[in-house]
């Protein structure tokens, strides 16, 4: 291996660490209530799609709202995990699992689904342009959701798998591109 090819095997290794960073940093501002840190995760005009018809064109709008529909919890803990990232360039994508757990009271309610996410290099650090999101189950008690649980969380769930055969995962077709 040349010195090139070693210097550009190490910016993809550290490109990929902050790009997991990122996701990880979302989690830590929900579960945390620090919306701010919402700044270093997603781009200003980040497109969201949360399960249709939940969406978002911009960070100011998704933090609001994130914080809003957060805030009846007691408490909430997402687990992000078997993150996958593609750099290319200044783009990256990436694909990784999330198990969230809300609780209210002694009440519990549990969702599972994936984050396909789009980035961008940005002079600040990696933000995610574009996220997919779709919840593949739940269980417990929606009503610790309050009234967010109606139209956001359930009953629509689309498993990863659905979602690749409509051929609406960004990360698999980056696959397909290598």
């Amino acid at each position: 291996m040349n010195d090139a090819d070693l210097a550009q095997t190490v910016r993809v290794i550290d490109d990929t660490r902050q790009i997991i960073n990122a996701l990880n940093l979302y989690a830590l501002a929900i579960d945390s209530n620090r919306y701010e840190l919402f700044d270093q995760v997603f781009a200003p005009d980040v497109q969201a799609d949360y399960n249709p018809p939940i969406g978002w064109s911009d960070r100011e709008g998704l933090r609001r709202d994130m914080k809003s529909a957060h805030a009846p919890l007691d408490g909430c803990l997402h687990r992000i995990t078997n993150h996958q990232v593609r750099v290319d360039g200044d783009r990256a994508n990436s694909i990784c699992y999330v198990k969230v757990r809300a609780f209210r009271g002694d009440d519990c309610f549990e969702m599972g689904g994936f984050y396909d996410d789009e980035f961008a290099r940005t002079a600040q650090g990696w933000r995610i342009k574009r996220r997919f999101y779709r919840g593949s189950w739940w269980k417990g008690n929606p009503k610790v959701l309050g009234g967010v649980a109606d139209f956001v969380f359930y009953p629509v769930v689309q498993p990863l798998r659905h979602a690749a055969e409509a051929d609406k995962v960004s990360y698999l077709k980056a696959l397909a591109k290598s």
